[in-house]
């Protein structure tokens, strides 16, 4: 159930127009570097027009702000009000944990907020519920659902649920682990106005290796929206 005492994050609050239009420039300055992060990218599937559709950057020539940045991707959080928060990944080929620093960071002050909430405005009867931000790319400009990210199942807030309100359908594709049982349950219990299609993934998959091993039409028969041959 959704309490009735709203918290900060349920307020849906946006950051200021001064942070906004700062976030605006900071991606606007590193997109113009994103071919730096092609290996990374290409080895996903993710094209060049993609990336460019998700204003996907690297931090070549860091602001003062982001000097710690640097070299790392940079995933902006589009909404209609603008670029509302920025989340950096490192691109080096290591243990990134075993080196101490965070895979992914994010800045100051950030908090959790669903990913590709602009696919809310795609006219379409469902839509999908994905963990990361490389699924919501696949999901959406490969496969062609389109799907909003969670960063993770511990970073579901549960008044999102009515942000699915109206849709016929929402597909949760979860990870074959115990995190991916956990956002699955979460949408379960929180999506009140749509039927919620739980798609199992394999052990150790996600949406983004799924496509890349098997192909678009085996994700979309293992969804249910393509028959199976005979």
């Amino acid at each position: 159930m959704v309490s009735s005492s709203l918290s900060r994050d349920a307020t849906f609050s946006l950051p200021s127009p001064k942070l906004r239009e700062s976030l605006g420039r900071a991606v606007e300055r590193y997109e113009a570097s994103v071919s730096l992060a092609a290996t990374y990218l290409e080895g996903r599937g993710i094209t060049a027009d993609i990336a460019a559709r998700w204003r996907l950057g690297v931090v070549a020539d860091p602001l003062p702000e982001h000097e710690r940045q640097a070299g790392r991707l940079v995933i902006p959080y589009l909404t209609p009000s603008g670029v509302v928060d920025i989340k950096f990944r490192c691109l080096e080929n290591h243990d990134c944990k075993a080196l101490n620093h965070a895979k992914y960071d994010n800045l100051p002050g950030s908090s959790a907020r669903l990913y590709g909430v602009e696919n809310f405005d795609v006219d379409s009867p469902i839509i999908a519920l994905v963990e990361g931000n490389p699924d919501t790319w696949v999901c959406t400009d490969i496969v062609g659902i389109p799907a909003v990210g969670v960063d993770g199942a511990n970073k579901w807030r549960p008044w999102w649920g009515h942000c699915f309100d109206g849709y016929e359908r929402v597909f949760v594709f979860q990870h074959g682990d115990d995190a991916g049982k956990k956002l699955s349950e979460n949408a379960k219990a929180n999506i009140y106005n749509a039927e919620v299609v739980v798609k199992p993934l394999p052990s150790g998959e996600d949406i983004n290796s799924f496509v890349l091993q098997h192909g678009v039409e085996a994700f979309l028969q293992r969804a249910g929206l393509l028959e199976t041959p005979a």
